[in-house]
Protein backbone atom coordinates (compact mmCIF):
# COMPACT_ATOMS: atom_id res chain seq x y z
CA UNK A 1 0.00 0.00 0.00
CA UNK A 2 0.99 3.27 -0.87
CA UNK A 3 -0.12 6.75 0.21
CA UNK A 4 0.23 9.64 -3.00
CA UNK A 5 0.11 13.45 -2.18
CA UNK A 6 -2.97 15.87 -2.23
CA UNK A 7 -5.35 15.25 -5.08
CA UNK A 8 -2.91 12.92 -7.41
CA UNK A 9 -4.79 11.08 -10.18
CA UNK A 10 -4.65 7.86 -10.56
CA UNK A 11 -3.10 8.10 -14.53
CA UNK A 12 -0.18 9.01 -12.58
CA UNK A 13 0.02 6.58 -9.66
CA UNK A 14 -1.42 3.42 -11.04
CA UNK A 15 2.18 2.76 -13.51
CA UNK A 16 4.05 3.12 -10.42
CA UNK A 17 1.87 0.62 -8.78
CA UNK A 18 2.80 -1.97 -11.53
CA UNK A 19 6.17 -1.29 -11.96
CA UNK A 20 6.55 -1.85 -8.04
CA UNK A 21 4.06 -5.36 -8.57
CA UNK A 22 6.67 -6.10 -11.13
CA UNK A 23 9.52 -5.79 -9.16
CA UNK A 24 8.28 -7.33 -5.57
CA UNK A 25 6.43 -10.03 -7.54
CA UNK A 26 8.61 -10.61 -10.31
CA UNK A 27 5.45 -10.51 -12.70
CA UNK A 28 6.08 -9.63 -16.55
CA UNK A 29 2.87 -8.71 -17.84
CA UNK A 30 0.16 -6.46 -15.93
CA UNK A 31 -3.79 -5.94 -17.20
CA UNK A 32 -4.78 -3.06 -15.48
CA UNK A 33 -8.70 -2.94 -15.17
CA UNK A 34 -9.43 0.95 -14.65
CA UNK A 35 -12.85 3.30 -14.70
CA UNK A 36 -13.32 5.30 -17.55
CA UNK A 37 -11.62 8.09 -15.81
CA UNK A 38 -9.01 5.70 -15.59
CA UNK A 39 -8.98 4.84 -19.24
CA UNK A 40 -8.33 8.11 -20.97
CA UNK A 41 -5.59 8.95 -23.11
CA UNK A 42 -3.32 10.10 -20.51
CA UNK A 43 -3.80 6.61 -18.62
CA UNK A 44 -3.67 4.55 -21.49
CA UNK A 45 -0.52 6.77 -22.55
CA UNK A 46 1.40 6.09 -18.87
CA UNK A 47 0.13 2.58 -18.83
CA UNK A 48 1.38 1.43 -22.34
CA UNK A 49 4.80 3.12 -21.79
CA UNK A 50 5.05 1.10 -18.87
CA UNK A 51 4.04 -1.43 -21.09
CA UNK A 52 1.25 -2.56 -19.48
CA UNK A 53 -2.38 -3.41 -21.16
CA UNK A 54 -5.83 -1.88 -20.08
CA UNK A 55 -9.42 -3.24 -19.64
CA UNK A 56 -12.42 -0.41 -19.42
CA UNK A 57 -15.43 0.10 -20.12
CA UNK A 58 -16.50 2.61 -23.20
CA UNK A 59 -18.95 5.61 -23.06
CA UNK A 60 -21.94 5.90 -25.07
CA UNK A 61 -20.28 8.56 -27.58
CA UNK A 62 -17.59 6.30 -28.11
CA UNK A 63 -20.15 3.04 -28.92
CA UNK A 64 -22.29 5.26 -31.46
CA UNK A 65 -20.14 5.49 -34.27
CA UNK A 66 -19.10 1.65 -33.76
CA UNK A 67 -22.85 1.09 -33.97
CA UNK A 68 -23.12 3.86 -37.45
CA UNK A 69 -20.01 1.72 -38.86
CA UNK A 70 -21.59 -1.81 -38.20
CA UNK A 71 -18.67 -2.65 -35.93
CA UNK A 72 -20.93 -3.31 -33.62
CA UNK A 73 -24.93 -4.14 -33.65
CA UNK A 74 -27.30 -3.70 -31.18
CA UNK A 75 -28.59 -7.45 -31.39
CA UNK A 76 -25.50 -8.78 -29.77
CA UNK A 77 -26.25 -6.85 -26.45
CA UNK A 78 -27.22 -9.61 -24.37
CA UNK A 79 -26.87 -10.94 -20.91
CA UNK A 80 -24.51 -13.48 -21.97
CA UNK A 81 -20.92 -12.45 -23.02
CA UNK A 82 -20.36 -11.40 -26.75
CA UNK A 83 -16.96 -10.68 -28.72
CA UNK A 84 -16.49 -8.77 -31.24
CA UNK A 85 -12.10 -8.05 -32.43
CA UNK A 86 -11.77 -4.65 -33.64
CA UNK A 87 -8.18 -3.91 -34.98
CA UNK A 88 -5.30 -3.78 -31.95
CA UNK A 89 -8.49 -4.33 -29.36
CA UNK A 90 -10.90 -6.65 -28.31
CA UNK A 91 -14.57 -5.56 -27.42
CA UNK A 92 -16.70 -7.72 -25.07
CA UNK A 93 -20.33 -6.73 -24.52
CA UNK A 94 -22.27 -7.49 -22.52
CA UNK A 95 -25.93 -5.68 -21.45
CA UNK A 96 -26.99 -5.22 -17.70
CA UNK A 97 -30.64 -6.07 -17.23
CA UNK A 98 -30.60 -4.43 -13.79
CA UNK A 99 -29.47 -0.86 -15.93
CA UNK A 100 -31.68 -1.88 -18.47
CA UNK A 101 -34.56 -1.50 -15.97
CA UNK A 102 -33.83 1.39 -14.17
CA UNK A 103 -32.78 3.56 -17.42
CA UNK A 104 -36.38 4.15 -18.46
CA UNK A 105 -37.70 5.32 -15.98
CA UNK A 106 -34.40 7.74 -15.19
CA UNK A 107 -35.07 9.36 -18.55
CA UNK A 108 -38.61 9.42 -17.66
CA UNK A 109 -37.37 11.28 -14.64
CA UNK A 110 -35.39 13.47 -16.27
CA UNK A 111 -37.95 14.29 -19.11
CA UNK A 112 -40.52 15.52 -16.31
CA UNK A 113 -37.79 17.55 -14.38
CA UNK A 114 -36.89 19.46 -17.84
CA UNK A 115 -40.54 19.52 -18.55
CA UNK A 116 -41.20 21.29 -15.49
CA UNK A 117 -38.74 23.85 -15.97
CA UNK A 118 -39.83 24.71 -19.49
CA UNK A 119 -43.59 25.16 -18.23
CA UNK A 120 -42.51 27.82 -15.53
CA UNK A 121 -39.53 29.37 -18.08
CA UNK A 122 -42.96 29.31 -20.39
CA UNK A 123 -45.12 30.57 -17.93
CA UNK A 124 -42.65 32.95 -16.83
CA UNK A 125 -42.53 34.31 -20.47
CA UNK A 126 -45.70 34.81 -21.09
CA UNK A 127 -46.56 36.55 -17.85
CA UNK A 128 -43.74 38.87 -17.98
CA UNK A 129 -44.18 42.81 -19.79
CA UNK A 130 -40.32 42.60 -21.45
CA UNK A 131 -40.08 38.97 -21.60
CA UNK A 132 -39.48 37.67 -25.27
CA UNK A 133 -40.44 34.10 -26.17
CA UNK A 134 -37.39 33.74 -28.11
CA UNK A 135 -34.99 34.69 -25.11
CA UNK A 136 -37.10 32.09 -23.03
CA UNK A 137 -35.90 29.51 -25.86
CA UNK A 138 -32.55 30.10 -25.11
CA UNK A 139 -31.27 28.09 -22.20
CA UNK A 140 -33.83 24.78 -22.98
CA UNK A 141 -31.77 23.06 -25.78
CA UNK A 142 -28.62 23.50 -23.44
CA UNK A 143 -30.70 21.51 -21.25
CA UNK A 144 -31.77 19.07 -23.46
CA UNK A 145 -28.19 18.16 -24.30
CA UNK A 146 -26.67 18.16 -20.72
CA UNK A 147 -29.36 15.29 -20.16
CA UNK A 148 -28.58 13.78 -22.64
CA UNK A 149 -32.19 14.13 -24.00
CA UNK A 150 -31.04 15.64 -27.28
CA UNK A 151 -31.73 12.33 -29.46
CA UNK A 152 -35.21 12.37 -28.66
CA UNK A 153 -36.08 15.49 -27.21
CA UNK A 154 -37.15 19.18 -29.54
CA UNK A 155 -37.55 22.23 -27.98
CA UNK A 156 -39.36 24.54 -30.51
CA UNK A 157 -41.23 28.09 -30.54
CA UNK A 158 -44.67 27.93 -31.90
CA UNK A 159 -46.75 30.80 -32.02
CA UNK A 160 -45.48 32.08 -28.84
CA UNK A 161 -45.33 29.41 -26.74
CA UNK A 162 -42.26 26.91 -25.86
CA UNK A 163 -43.41 23.64 -27.42
CA UNK A 164 -41.79 19.87 -26.45
CA UNK A 165 -41.96 17.29 -28.54
CA UNK A 166 -41.01 13.60 -27.97
CA UNK A 167 -40.16 11.29 -30.82
CA UNK A 168 -41.42 8.39 -29.66
CA UNK A 169 -39.13 6.24 -32.48
CA UNK A 170 -36.16 8.05 -31.42
CA UNK A 171 -36.74 7.07 -27.80
CA UNK A 172 -37.13 3.24 -28.30
CA UNK A 173 -34.31 3.21 -29.88
CA UNK A 174 -32.63 4.94 -27.53
CA UNK A 175 -33.85 1.93 -25.12
CA UNK A 176 -32.15 -0.43 -27.11
CA UNK A 177 -28.85 -0.04 -25.85
CA UNK A 178 -30.30 0.44 -22.06
CA UNK A 179 -27.74 -1.22 -20.09
CA UNK A 180 -25.27 -1.86 -22.66
CA UNK A 181 -21.43 -2.37 -21.49
CA UNK A 182 -18.38 -2.35 -24.05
Amino acid sequence: MQVFDGHTADPLTVPAQVETLRTRFGITEVVVVGDRGMSKRTGKTALAAAGSKSITALTTPQIRPLLREGVLRPEWWTPYVYEVPHGPVRLVLRRSEAVRRTAPRRRHDKLATRHALMTARHAFVRTAQRAQPDAGLRTLPAWVTRDTLAGWVQVSLQEGAISVTVAEAAQTEASRFDGGDV
